[in-house]
């Protein structure tokens, strides 16, 4: 079963936990065109909800991750400190210029995503979820 575990003695609940990184996973093919709710330049879509509320739990947890992943995590924000750079200094902002950034800070969010559910979960329950999540991903996308 997959909810039979604790993740320790972190505040929020493990089944809450698992379920927000399984539906994440369910959400991922879904994109914005489903159930988005628009706020001006910010489109809140399902999968984005769910990026939120994981990296908030998890960015408490940072200090457990890996030198590896921390290095990853640091070239990301790197290159999103860059971008941003360069996208204050374009003299006309093109709509694939401001796709292109936000395409960076999804990746950055994917990647804190990742690792905090790795770390938060361990990696058998990481893999077991993992692999269901891809299966329902795969599943989506072929519907």
């Amino acid at each position: 079963m997959i909810f039979d575990f604790k993740i320790g003695s972190n505040s929020i609940d493990s089944r809450l936990f698992c379920s927000f990184y399984l539906l994440w996973w369910i959400t991922l093919p879904i994109g914005s065109e489903l159930l988005s709710f628009d706020f001006g330049p910010f489109v809140l879509y399902p999968n984005l909800f769910f990026t939120l509320v994981i990296c908030f739990f998890g960015i408490g947890d940072v200090w457990k991750w890996s030198k590896l992943s921390l290095i990853a995590t640091i070239f990301l924000v790197l290159w999103l400190i860059q971008g941003s750079i360069q996208l204050v200094n374009l003299p006309i902002k093109s709509s694939l210029a401001i796709f292109d950034f936000r395409s960076l800070i999804v990746q950055l969010l994917s990647a804190i995503v990742l690792f905090t559910s790795f770390y938060k979960l361990g990696r058998e329950k990481f893999i077991e979820i993992t692999v269901l999540g891809v299966r329902y991903f795969v599943l989506i996308l072929l519907i």
